[in-house]
């Protein structure tokens, strides 16, 4: 026999029946109003493209031409030391970043602007572990790193240095690049072989 629900008058709540659970809202999906983060390839790609671009501008000389037909044949005549352009290449590549490659690149565009010759890593490390004036005179970076600081020298409208001048006048007709300034020298007995900073040879005596 079922028992039966004893009817309650309005307004009494019977404590033995449980609540009804509330009806829970359904949740409406939020929305992001947040902007998406920026992709920061973009700015790369583009301080990239200017670096690029600034250092390619640095490294162009080709509106500029040293002594006409001497120029063309790579024959230019040279007024610095090989120590002088040793500390030139160290210097310019330390200051604007410049990788061996660039500076090849660059060097050889310079002195060599119908092709007709190559630098190759081997040349260019062998030249700056030399010391001395002369030491690498018959380089074919010498040349070319001489005859690009010297046309960057004039695109950046800049005077020649004191040095320049002083081996204008000691080597009227530029320095030597066919004969190894190295030796061999023949002197007489008991003469002595001197070479200044200017690479200027010179003879005496033994006391």
């Amino acid at each position: 026999m079922s028992a039966q629900r004893t009817k309650l008058p309005l307004g009494v709540v019977d404590v033995n029946v449980a609540p009804m659970p509330a009806p829970t809202k359904k949740g409406t999906k939020r929305k992001s109003t947040d902007a998406p983060a920026a992709d920061p390839a973009p700015s790369a790609k583009k301080a990239k493209a200017e670096k690029e671009a600034a250092t390619a501008e640095l490294l162009d000389v080709s509106m500029i031409s040293l002594d006409d037909d001497l120029d063309e044949v790579g024959e230019v005549r040279v007024y610095d030391t090989c120590n002088t352009v040793r500390r030139k290449i160290r210097a310019f590549m330390t200051k604007h970043s410049i990788t061996q490659a660039a500076f090849m690149r660059a060097i050889t565009a310079a002195a060599f602007p119908d092709g007709s010759r190559k630098i190759q890593h081997t040349q260019l490390a062998t030249f700056l572990r030399g010391k001395g004036p002369l030491k690498g005179n018959t380089s074919v970076v010498f040349y070319a790193a001489y005859v690009f600081f010297e046309k960057l020298r004039i695109k950046d409208k800049k005077p020649k240095a004191a040095e320049r001048k002083t081996m204008e006048s000691l080597h009227p007709n530029g320095v030597d690049r066919e004969r190894n300034a190295d030796g061999p020298f023949f002197t007489f007995p008991g003469e002595v072989i001197t070479m200044d900073r200017y690479g200027v040879v010179s003879t005496s005596r033994r006391h």
